[in-house]
């Protein structure tokens, strides 16, 4: 199944002016901006969203990478008929874990998961936050749900699928280059220029003769004069020359 959605929104605390464009360019339409002049969590965004949003909404967080089949996710969503079904994987060491009853259902039980920060929320799910605030998703605003009659469901990842943090500097080039090395059909390397361990070079990228690309990242646009890249992320069209 392929998703086309009808509207797109997104909530930005910095730059959204940078976050809808990028999103225009995602979804071939321009995104209904949320701002927030401070982040105002999770609930209380969602809140915001009561009497406004119609129908069926995914619901993502913007800090982490996912390959999973949303397709299947939504035909699971109308088919179990739950009010709030999310995206949820095995425990991963170093997080806080997400409960489940054994039945299938989040918001507390002895059944040890991870969220992989996806979700399809229904109306209802907006107006009991706007109705009872709640400081947490999971420990506040999902037992409140259960408690309201609301069915709420994991979709279970397959094994196929994977989900890589990238809210965290590191975290995003240790999750991007588990995936493999890689260089963009767009990107230069000149003749002397040395990529060893791993490594992603982005579309538009420079890597000059004698530069260095170790276990690093390149972002869209960004250029390595010369010098290395250890262990890094060099920025979308930032430059470096002489450095490591």
């Amino acid at each position: 199944m392929r998703l086309r959605p009808i509207r797109v929104a997104a909530n930005a605390s910095r730059c959204p002016d940078l976050v809808g464009a990028e999103l225009a360019g995602c979804f071939g339409r321009e995104c209904e901006l949320l701002f927030e002049s401070r982040p105002l969590g999770v609930c209380r965004t969602l809140a915001g969203l009561n009497g406004r949003a119609d129908g069926s909404w995914f619901v993502s967080n913007t800090d982490m990478a996912v390959e999973a089949d949303l397709g299947a996710m939504l035909e699971f969503h109308r088919r179990s008929g739950s009010d709030w079904t999310i995206l949820a994987g095995p425990p991963v060491d170093g997080y806080r874990p997400l409960t489940v009853s054994r039945d299938g259902s989040f918001g507390g039980g002895p059944v040890r998961m991870h969220y992989w920060g996806i979700g399809i929320v229904e109306p209802g799910v907006f107006e009991l936050a706007a109705r009872k605030p709640a400081p947490d998703l999971f420990g506040g605003l999902a037992p409140a749900a259960l408690d309201a009659g609301m069915k709420l469901r994991i979709f279970e990842a397959s094994p196929g699928d994977s989900w890589a943090d990238a809210g965290e500097v590191e975290r995003y080039r240790t999750g991007l280059l588990s995936c493999g090395s890689f260089v963009h059909p767009g990107a230069l390397i000149e003749e002397g220029a040395r990529l060893e361990g791993s490594w992603y070079v982005g579309d538009g990228c420079f890597v000059g003769s004698g530069a260095r690309v170790v276990d690093s990242v390149m972002l869209n646009g960004s250029r390595l004069e010369s010098g290395g890249l250890v262990s890094s992320v060099l920025p979308w069209e930032a430059s470096r020359r002489g450095m490591g």
